[in-house]
């Protein structure tokens, strides 16, 4: 099981009790969703994320993006991982996993985004380890919403949210 898992079933998880220097949670549950605290950097970034809402810049660019989220139907659940660093993750399970197999390295995966991810290159963000292991026992990956002030949550606009019980 992975970590992100494990907080799926434990609001009292470490990893939502960690914050930033500035007294920012790392990590927050929304609904069925966790979100990971994010600065995005570089002024071609920054450019393009002034063009998206002016709330970019009132947060200083730090964000929550979404990175794991768990789907309940009845007794079935779908645990679904966020592709935020591949330009076209369906063309890297297929290039690069053409010899050993994509089932080896991500077991469950039965669904995966087609195309080219929504947001340019500088606005995309470099899997961590913790996603990482997360994305691949996932059985859907996904890009976020191609709207992107509609992916993230603004830390002004948190008002507080903490994981549910």
């Amino acid at each position: 099981m992975t970590e992100l898992r494990e907080m799926f079933g434990n609001s009292k998880h470490t990893t939502f009790i960690q914050e930033t220097w500035a007294n920012e949670k790392y990590y927050v549950r929304q609904g069925d969703t966790i979100y990971k605290l994010h600065n995005f950097y570089g002024q071609n970034a920054r450019v393009w994320l002034n063009g998206q809402s002016s709330l970019f810049r009132d947060n200083e660019y730090r964000v929550y993006i979404p990175v794991a989220t768990l789907e309940t139907k009845g007794d079935n659940e779908t645990f679904i991982g966020y592709i935020w660093e591949k330009a076209n993750m369906s063309n890297h399970l297929l290039v690069d996993y053409r010899c050993h197999g994509v089932k080896s390295s991500y077991p469950n995966l039965y669904w995966c985004d087609v195309g080219n991810h929504p947001y340019p290159k500088d606005v995309r963000v470099t899997t961590n380890w913790r996603e990482g292991q997360f994305n691949k026992y996932a059985q859907r990956l996904v890009y976020p919403n191609g709207d992107i002030t509609k992916a993230v949550i603004f830390p002004s606009l948190l008002n507080e949210i903490v994981t549910p019980p």
